[in-house]
Order: C-alpha cells, then structure tokens, then sequence
C-alpha cells in the first residue's frame, strides 16, 4: 500500500483544514456562479465534503457538482502534494506496474520527457493528485500498459514540425485512451498541471477522433449538475 493512499486518506479528513485555508482565503467574487460554489463548499458539512472528495479521486464525476471541483481539487492537491514533501527517504516504492503513483495511488496527469544528464529521453509520469514523479517506460500505455500501434498527435504551433513539439498526445488504440506528454528538450520550464490546462484544444481535437482522456486533472475534471 502506497504511503499516501488517497483512498484511505480522503477518509479520514487529515485534508479538510486545508480546504478551510483555501477557502478563507479567496476573496469575494465577482462572478455569481463562482461565489455559490464557494458558498456550497463552506455550508457543506465534514460528511458531504468527504463524499463529494471521494468521489472526485474515485472518478465518479456525476456524484458531485461540476463548479465545486476546481476549489475541491486545489484543496486535495495543496495537502498531499505537502505530505509527500514531508516522507522520509526511501517511503516512496515503485510498484511492478507502474500505472499508479507508488506515493498516492492515483493515476498520473501527464508525461514528462525529461533533458538533462542521464535522465535523458526517460519518461516519467506526473501524478494527478500529490504530484509525485516515476519512472515509466516510453511506448506503452499507461493506462492498459499495452505497447503496439500507439500513436502520437500534436496540435500545429508558432509553425514547429511535429517531431519538436513540446506536448504530444500518446494515442493507445487497444483502450482508446491517451497521454499528454510533455518534452523538456523543448521547452524545460513545461509544466504538467499548468500547461495541461492551457491545452484544452488537444483535448477536444482527441475527442472528436474518439479518444477517452484517462489521465485526470483534478482542477478541470468533469462533474455533474
């Protein structure tokens, strides 16, 4: 069991006074949609956060109201992401399979190829929640680790060839799903949360070709009514 496991963890609330902090901290909004979310988050009592929390990690997207996810998400984020800082050397164990963060146990958000000494062309997959970083081998999917007629798909910008585009889609046909890879041979200061968000275009231009997002972004994912 990982250090961290969020399913546990998200139970037992450790993460519930930073989203206190969170929330007494954002100032009053101007957009009226996002001060009644705001609102529902502070009214909710320690049950309902727990659920709507579990069900953000656990992928069930239509038990919890789509505007609450970004601030629940930050919240879930900013506290594992600060656990993981605090473990001791040698806690973090990388699994057999590799498809889940060895620290957390949630899926990864994005690939980074790393540049730089021998690190080199590795990929390492960046976690959705804790934003723990492993070792992954390239050319498998990191959903169904299958490893044939994976493609690649990259979006046209400021005119680059396809073969130096900093985000890459991994494209599995066996699962439907895909990776968003970033390489830091071309961009070192790529970001896998931030730039995630920025490229929403991707998303949508793999959707229309069928493609299931598998790795979620726990700011952007989708929520029910």
């Amino acid at each position: 069991m990982p250090p961290l496991a969020y399913d546990l963890l998200v139970r037992e609330g450790a993460w519930l006074p930073w989203l206190d902090a969170l929330l007494a901290g954002y100032p009053a909004p101007a957009n009226a949609a996002v001060g009644a979310a705001l609102e529902q988050l502070r009214e909710a009592d320690e049950g309902q956060r727990k659920a709507w929390a579990i069900a953000l990690l656990s992928g069930q997207f239509d038990l919890l109201p789509a505007a609450l996810v970004p601030f629940l998400g930050a919240a879930l984020q900013v506290a594992w992401s600060h656990w993981l800082l605090g473990l001791e050397e040698g806690a973090v164990v990388e699994t057999e399979s590799r498809t889940l963060c060895p620290a957390c146990g949630s899926p990864p958000m994005a690939g980074m190829i790393r540049q730089g000494g021998k690190e080199t062309g590795l990929r390492y997959l960046s976690c959705s929640l804790c934003a723990c970083e492993w070792h992954y081998v390239r050319i498998k999917c990191s959903h169904c680790e299958e490893s044939k007629h994976l493609a690649y798909l990259s979006l046209e910008h400021d005119g680059q060839p396809a073969e130096k585009a900093v985000l890459r889609a991994e494209t599995c046909p066996s699962c439907q799903g895909y990776l968003k890879q970033f390489y830091l041979e071309f961009d070192r200061h790529a970001d896998a949360l931030a730039d995630d968000l920025a490229s929403l275009a991707l998303d949508m231009r793999l959707a229309e070709d069928g493609y299931l997002r598998r790795s979620p972004n726990l700011l952007l994912a989708p929520g029910g009514e």
